[in-house]
Order: structure tokens, then C-alpha cells, then sequence
């Protein structure tokens, strides 16, 4: 529901993965570190990349990294088990992992459930286990494996002793990411509930009955009728397109008790408080700070780095493109975790 996370997310994902999974085999490197490269045209591989959907299945996995800090792909051996047939990358929403072994640390298998909330025991029918492949080790693992044609592979990297489920890099920016969610939840209520009024309207009492010499005799149906009248009269005078720059003639009197010079109408302008842009300011900075979180480039989008962050602000094209040419060298990892499985095919 943060919009600023779920674009930030999806544009780091398609940044990542370009126009997708292509063979290239690597001839040479120069010493400027320069590669040589040759396509590789084999139906057999081109053929695997189609069925599987390589383009889908990474655009997945690169998101779980992003969104969940953790990817889980699915992969199915042929029946005579000489390749990998299927693979396809787990919703880890579904997904959680079984705890490591005591004396080797080693997660064995990683369950599944659309409903987690609904599991009492790990004896429950619903539940569903995926044996996982050894981290660092997986094709040793599947080599050695006699039985069973369906594994999984774990993709993550982890971080101060966090064992299971690495944190996403936008959650450091959590506080933020409730504020950016918050905010427009807050602006949807106050337009839907505010009552706008322009002019405060004041007509002293004594007014009425100098202006209608029979007043204390009129009864309250006719009194109605004339005060209504006269604050439509104002109020027509006062709006409408014509109504720009008008002057408005005003009496005043004494009161002869206090002596005080009290206005026959008295008109008040109120302030408008959503005039002001209220908490945008705090909605632009809970933005660049999830953003920044995620080692992601306001510029990009447009964003001005350094500015008030109300209004954007955009940069030059020279800041969009090399803020562009920064990310995709950071977006690197990311692109290696999600090739894991594709070395792990051509290995196996």
C-alpha cells in the first residue's frame, strides 16, 4: 500500500533484469577488463529458456529478493534424471523453512501453505515439504540424490546471524514507509469529511430592527425569510467568477449602553488550511528516505535530490542517466543470485 516502495521495488527489478535471459559464451577479457562475447544460437537451450518462462521466472525471483530479502526456486528433474527439466520460483509469501539441523546447521526442507495463520502443528494435511538442496553445495547434493524428483534451492545472503529470513533493504526504512502510507490516508479523510467555508458572516441584532421598523412585530416564519434573504445577498455578492476585487459598503453604530462602535455586518475571511500542501513535505521526505533505503536514485524518477522534496524537482538528463548507469551496477548481486539456478542447469 506504499506506492513509492512497490514502484521503487518493480523499477529496481526491471533494471536488474533488462530484457532478460540470454546465452553468451565469454571468449576473452582484455586487460581494460573489456569482454569478448559470442552468442550462443542452440535450440536445445533456447528451447529450455521459452519453456520455463526465464524471463517470468527471474522478473519473480529478483522481486522476492527485493520485496522479502529471500528467493526459493522449485526446480524438476526428467525422468531418467540426467537434466532439470522445470523450474519455477516459489511465492515466498507461501513459503517457510524448516529449522537447521542441531549438529550441522543444514535447513532440509522448506514448507508450504497459502493460509499460515490457519497451521497449528507440523503434523497438519495441508502442509506441504520441499526438500532443499544444500547451500554453496547444490550440485554435489543433487548428484548424490537416488530418489525424488522435485528440490529446492535457496537464494539469499545473510546477514548478522539473521539464519533464516534476511531482511529486505527497505526495512530499515519501515518507520517511513508507514508514514508515506499514512499520509494520504489522512489527506483521503480530511477531504472527505471538512466542511470548506470561505466567509464567516456576522449581522448584529440591532441591524434588523433599524433596517425593518416592524420588527418586534413580524412573526418568526417572516424574520426567517429576511435574514435569509439578506445572507443570500452577501453571499451572492461575495462569490461567484465575477466576484474578484469587489468592494462591499459597511455601516457601523454606537451601542448606547457601552458606547462601544459595534458593525452592522461583520465578514471574516477563513483561512483555507489545505491551501498550505499540509504533510507533503513529511510525504516527499518519507518517499527519498525509502528510497534511499533501497539504494535507489531519486533522480531517476525525476526527484531533486536536495531540494524541499514538495514538488520533485526534476534533474537534468545527464543526472537521470547516470543515476540510470549507478543502479545497474548495483543491481549486480541481485543478478548473480538470480543466475544460481541457471549455472546449476548447465552444470547438472
Amino acid at each position: 500500500n506504499s506506492g513509492v516502495l512497490s514502484a521503487g521495488i518493480h523499477s529496481k527489478v526491471r533494471m536488474a533484469l533488462g530484457k532478460g535471459i540470454e546465452p553468451f559464451l565469454l571468449l576473452n577479457v582484455d586487460q581494460e577488463g573489456n569482454e569478448e562475447l559470442e552468442h550462443i544460437v542452440d535450440a536445445d537451450i533456447q528451447g529450455w529458456l521459452e519453456k520455463n518462462n526465464s524471463y517470468q521466472y527471474s522478473y519473480k525471483t529478483i522481486y522476492n529478493l527485493l520485496a522479502y530479502g529471500w528467493s526459493v526456486t522449485q526446480l524438476i528433474l526428467s525422468r531418467d534424471r540426467k537434466q532439470i527439466n522445470r523450474i519455477f520460483a516459489t511465492d515466498v509469501f507461501d513459503a517457510r523453512l524448516k529449522k537447521r539441523e542441531p549438529a550441522t546447521g543444514i535447513i532440509k526442507e522448506m514448507f508450504l501453505h497459502a493460509d499460515w495463520s490457519s497451521v497449528a502443528s507440523a503434523s497438519d494435511i495441508n502442509l506441504s515439504g520441499v526438500e532443499v538442496l544444500r547451500e554453496d553445495y547444490e550440485l554435489q547434493d543433487l548428484e548424490s540424490r537416488t530418489s525424488k524428483f522435485e528440490f529446492a534451492i535457496l537464494h539469499r545472503m545473510l546477514h548478522n546471524g539473521r539464519q533464516y529470513y534476511p531482511r529486505p533493504l527497505w526495512k530499515a526504512a519501515q518507520a517511513w514507509v508507514k508514514v508515506s502510507r499514512a499520509v494520504p490516508e489522512f489527506k483521503k479523510a480530511m477531504h472527505k469529511n471538512q466542511m470548506t467555508i470561505k466567509y464567516l458572516i456576522t449581522i448584529s441584532d440591532t441591524y434588523w430592527k433599524r433596517e425593518h421598523r416592524g420588527w418586534d412585530t413580524y412573526d418568526p416564519k417572516k424574520r426567517k425569510e429576511i435574514i435569509q434573504d439578506k445572507y443570500d445577498e452577501i453571499n451572492n455578492f461575495l462569490t461567484g467568477e465575477q466576484a474578484q476585487g469587489k468592494s462591499i459598503i459597511l455601516g457601523k453604530y454606537t451601542d448606547p449602553y457601552t458606547k462601544a462602535i459595534v458593525p452592522d455586518v461583520e465578514i471574516e475571511v477563513l483561512d483555507d488550511k489545505m491551501k498550505e500542501g499540509r504533510l507533503l513535505p513529511d510525504s516527499a521526505a518519507a518517499d527519498k528516505q525509502i528510497l534511499f533505503s533501497m539504494f535507489f536514485n531519486p533522480a531517476i524518477w525525476g526527484g531533486n535530490l536536495l531540494g524541499d522534496g514538495a514538488s520533485g524537482g526534476a534533474g537534468s538528463g545527464s543526472d537521470i542517466r547516470e543515476a540510470f548507469a549507478v543502479q545497474i551496477m548495483l543491481m549486480h548481486a541481485e543478478r548473480m543470485l538470480n543466475c544460481k539456478v541457471f549455472d546449476l542447469v548447465k552444470h547438472y
